[in-house]
């Protein structure tokens, strides 16, 4: 999450640079929202007592991190708004933050590889399509 949070505010940077800074205040609010979402659920795992050992709780709280993942990943794609089909100036610095988000999101997510896969398809699916 830390480095979703750097990253956007990249995008949010260029994007204001370039002329289009309330669209995206609007997406750097929403993914960070989303990740703010994302990070108190851990955080309310690791306080709650015996959730390890009740597997139906366990499965439920990845279900919830599939799902925060793949409305983040929703998010990105927005990415391809942003920059008209990845067709303006600033799109090639937005692909090569998406790459790296989405390997990131590979190399972090081994604990539970749904969550990365819900997290990258969405924005590299758009991403192919607009180019």
């Amino acid at each position: 999450m830390p480095i979703s949070i750097v990253l956007s505010g990249l995008i949010l940077t260029v994007q204001a640079l370039s002329g289009n800074g309330l669209a995206g205040a609007a997406w750097f609010s929403v993914v960070n929202a989303i990740n703010a979402a994302r990070l108190a659920l851990a955080r309310h795992q690791l306080k709650e007592p015996g959730v390890q050992d009740d597997l139906t709780r366990v499965w439920l709280r990845l279900r919830w991190f599939g799902r925060l993942a793949l409305l983040a990943g929703f998010t990105w794609s927005f990415l391809a708004v942003l920059t008209a089909g990845y067709t303006t100036s600033q799109a090639s610095l937005h692909l090569i933050i998406l790459a790296g988000i989405s390997a990131g999101a590979v190399t972090y997510g081994s604990s539970y590889a749904a969550a990365a896969i819900y997290f990258i398809t969405p924005p590299l699916l758009i991403a192919a399509a607009c180019c």
